[in-house]
């Protein structure tokens, strides 16, 4: 169920009278709400660390985190993402849309579709990037092996 962009307005604005009343807006740079929000998004990975996927049984602290606090870390973390969006003068809507079409063009279907290639249509063959990267490498070792013998001279 789509939320309504009138409720993220309103959570911004309890989120943004939240800090005020405890005079916190001096500590919210944007520089220090994005290390917030980097912990927090930790925090909730912390809660997979060493966990399994699939079903059970599990060995002793391999299963699945306790519900309830997944849900307290995520909203850690979109509270923290709001305050910088808030801070920075960031609409969320306009910035996940443009991102949302930039990943519609970088990872079309036709190269996509149930691959975890990291942009598909980079490389057309598997030989054609090695060969790519192994000619960068060659290049750069190149060019460092030549300014150091120039530098000798």
């Amino acid at each position: 169920m789509p939320t309504p962009p009138d409720v993220h307005e309103t959570l911004k604005r309890k989120l943004a009278e939240f800090a005020a009343a405890r005079d916190w807006g001096q500590f919210h740079t944007p520089r220090n709400l994005a290390v917030c929000l980097s912990v927090e998004a930790s925090e909730l990975l912390e809660l997979f660390m060493w966990t399994r996927d699939g079903d059970g049984p599990f060995p002793p602290g391999t299963g699945p985190p306790p519900e309830a606090r997944v849900r307290e870390e995520v909203g850690d973390v979109f509270l923290c993402l709001l305050n910088f969006a808030r801070v920075s003068g960031i609409d969320l809507h306009e910035a996940a849309t443009e991102k949302l079409e930039a990943l519609g063009q970088k990872y079309p279907v036709s190269l996509s579709r149930g691959s975890a290639v990291k942009a598909p249509g980079l490389f057309t063959s598997t030989a054609t990037a090695t060969a790519t990267a192994t000619a960068t490498t060659t290049a750069k070792a190149t060019a460092t092996a030549t300014t150091t013998n120039d530098g000798d001279r």
